[in-house]
């Protein structure tokens, strides 16, 4: 177990300037900017897959871990750089369908998220849970560059930040080591164990 308090937060005063809705900066690749991210673990077998791998935790389907085969690629977490993607985006506040444009941007609901504190993160993920929206299987850190922009309001807890692209750059925490070997192999990083939220 890798208990909250043992997980290094962000201190990085960059993070201030997005805890406003409209928030944005262009931040370089090589000064990215630190947080944390969560995931689901798309099992073997899944649309074909030979192995685990990190899944968007907003479209599990509340059964298994099993993904609309429209939106699978999308939400897979893709080895090395992550860069954001328009397909699924409609503009914050609305139900209007999609427009085409770089993502993320501060009207939109793209980008791909983050947050600073993994408290802060865990503390998220628990009110979602309530409603049963989300599954929490692995955290990791997350190094985000590009144009980074702040939380969607309506959506978005006030410590997120919606980036172009992005990078996992520590190890995973995993709950369920079954899928460690596979985890490990497709991300190129270290897998420890966790307990998960309490």
């Amino acid at each position: 177990m890798a208990p909250a308090s043992s997980f290094p937060s962000s201190e990085d005063v960059r993070w201030d300037r997005f805890h406003e809705p409209g928030g944005r900066a262009l931040i370089p690749a090589d000064r990215p900017l630190l947080g944390w991210r969560w995931w689901a673990v798309s099992v073997p077998g899944d649309y074909g897959r030979d192995g685990a791998r990190l899944v968007s935790p907003f479209v599990h389907d509340g059964n298994q871990h099993r993904w609309t085969e429209e939106r699978d690629e999308l939400h897979v977490w893709q080895p090395g750089t992550n860069t954001s993607r328009s397909d699924w985006c409609q503009e914050a506040g609305t139900r209007d369908a999609h427009v085409e444009h770089t993502a993320p941007q501060p009207w939109c609901t793209c980008g791909i998220r983050s947050m600073r504190y993994l408290e802060g993160l865990l503390a998220y993920y628990r009110s979602r849970r309530k409603r049963r929206e989300v599954t929490l299987d692995a955290v990791a850190r997350l190094a985000s560059w590009g144009q980074v922009c702040g939380p969607c309001e309506d959506r978005d807890h006030a410590d997120t930040v919606r980036a172009e692209f992005a990078e996992i750059t520590g190890p995973v925490y995993l709950r369920d080591l079954r899928w460690a070997n596979d985890i490990a192999a497709e991300y190129g990083t270290e897998v420890l164990p966790w307990d998960g939220p309490e």
